[in-house]
C-alpha cells in the first residue's frame, strides 16, 4: 500500500449518527396520565434503510408528560439513552409537533446535551396542553398527537468544543428558509416568472420573492423594479444549481460545485444555501483536500465549517503535514499556519479530558 493510500484510510474525520422516528399518541384527549407520569415512546435507533432493521448499537425513547412535571398547563418531554455497546455517548435533539396535515405546527431544539444511557435531556416546560387541545391549533388529527424526533449523537468522547463544532454543522442548526418550502415549490411547477436573471450571454427565469432569499438580490430588488438582475461573475451552471436550491433546498445536478457556490452563498448572502454546502464541504474533506477547504472557508467567511476542520487537522496533522497541499501551504498562506498553529496550541492546553457521564 502506498504512503498515500495509508494516509487516506488512516483519515480521522468525527462524524455524527442520526436516528429518528415519528411518534404517534392515540386519543390525547382521553389519556388519563396524572402529573408527573410519561407515556413513553418505543425504542427507535438507526435503521438500515434498505431493510428497516435496527443496527445502530445505541437507542433512545422519548418520555412525554402530558399534565406536565412542575406544572398541569404545560406537558414536558425529555430524550432518554436507552442502551448502548459504548463507554460514551453524547447526543442533541430536535421535536416537531404535527399539525393534522402533518405540516410542522412547532419545532423546539434541545441545546443540551444526553450524555449517555440512562440520562436525559428536555424540557420540563415544552409546549401549553391548551394548545395542543386547542381545535384552532389543528394539532390533534382524530384524537392523535404526532411527535417527529430528530436525534443527532456520537458513541466516543471527544472535547466539548470539538463536539459542539460538528453538531453546529447539522440540521438542527440550520437557518430559517423558506427554499423548499410547498409555496416555493408550487411557484416552480406554475412558472410564471416575474424576473430574469441575466448570466453573460444566457438568461435564467425566476421568481422576485424566490431570489430575495439573497440578501443582496433582496436589498437590490427593494430599491430597483427592473424585471432581470445582472450575475455575469459565476458559471451559468452554477448559478441554474443556485436557482434551483432558492426553491427546492436541494439540487438538480448530479454533481453540484460546492464549492463555487460556497463562494456564492458568501457574496450574495444565501444563509441557507452557505450552511447545505458547509455541511457538504464537512463530509466529503479528505486528507488531500482539507488545507484547500480550510482555506476556501477562511476566504468565504466560513466559521462554522473552519471550526469544525481545525479538529480534522488537529486528528490528522501527521499525515496532513506530509502531502504536497501542506507545502503549498507555506508558501502561500502563512497567515493561514499562524491561524492553525495557534488553534493547535490552544487546543493542546485546553482539551476537556472528562468522562462521559
Amino acid at each position: 500500500m502506498s504512503s498515500a493510500a495509508k494516509d487516506q484510510l488512516d483519515f480521522v474525520k468525527r462524524s455524527l449518527k442520526y436516528a429518528s422516528t415519528t411518534w404517534v399518541i392515540d386519543d390525547f384527549r382521553r389519556r388519563r396520565e396524572a402529573q408527573g407520569i410519561p407515556i413513553i415512546s418505543p425504542v427507535f435507533s438507526i435503521s438500515d434503510e434498505n431493510s428497516n432493521t435496527e443496527i445502530s448499537a445505541t437507542s433512545f425513547r422519548m418520555y412525554f408528560y402530558p399534565n406536565g412535571i412542575e406544572d398541569l398547563q404545560q406537558t414536558a418531554l425529555f430524550l432518554f439513552g436507552d442502551k448502548s455497546e459504548f463507554d460514551c455517548v453524547k447526543a442533541r435533539f430536535a421535536v416537531s409537533i404535527l399539525d393534522k396535515h402533518g405540516e410542522v405546527k412547532a419545532k423546539k431544539v434541545c441545546l443540551s446535551l444526553v450524555r449517555g444511557v440512562n440520562n436525559k435531556a428536555g424540557w420540563s416546560k415544552f409546549y401549553p396542553r391548551r394548545k395542543i387541545l386547542d381545535a384552532l391549533s389543528q394539532i390533534l388529527r382524530n384524537g392523535t398527537l404526532s411527535f417527529v424526533i430528530e436525534v443527532y449523537y456520537i458513541e466516543e468522547d471527544i472535547s466539548g468544543a470539538q463536539l459542539n463544532s460538528i453538531f453546529n454543522l447539522t440540521t438542527l442548526f440550520e437557518p430559517k428558509t423558506k427554499s423548499g418550502s410547498e409555496e416555493f415549490k408550487d411557484l416552480y411547477e406554475q412558472k410564471q416568472y416575474d424576473i430574469v436573471l441575466r448570466v453573460k450571454d444566457r438568461s435564467i427565469p425566476a421568481h422576485r420573492v424566490v431570489l430575495e432569499t439573497s440578501h443582496v438580490i433582496e436589498k437590490y430588488l427593494i430599491r430597483d423594479r427592473r424585471t432581470y438582475f445582472i450575475l455575469d461573475d459565476f458559471d451559468y451552471h452554477v448559478v441554474m444549481d443556485v436557482v434551483y436550491f432558492m426553491y427546492h433546498q436541494s439540487f438538480e445536478s448530479e454533481h453540484p460545485d460546492f464549492k463555487t457556490m460556497l463562494k456564492f452563498a458568501d457574496k450574495y448572502k444565501v444563509p441557507a444555501l452557505k450552511f447545505f454546502c458547509e455541511q457538504q464541504l464537512y463530509d466529503t474533506v479528505s486528507i488531500d483536500n482539507v488545507l484547500e477547504v480550510y482555506r476556501l472557508a477562511h476566504d468565504c467567511n466560513s466559521t462554522l465549517l473552519m471550526n469544525a476542520l481545525r479538529f480534522v487537522i488537529r486528528d490528522n496533522i501527521i499525515g496532513i503535514t506530509e502531502t504536497k497541499g501542506w507545502f503549498d501551504f507555506l508558501l502561500r498562506d502563512q497567515s493561514l499556519i499562524t491561524n492553525i498553529v495557534r488553534f493547535l496550541a490552544s487546543a493542546n492546553g485546553k482539551e476537556d479530558t472528562k468522562a462521559c457521564v
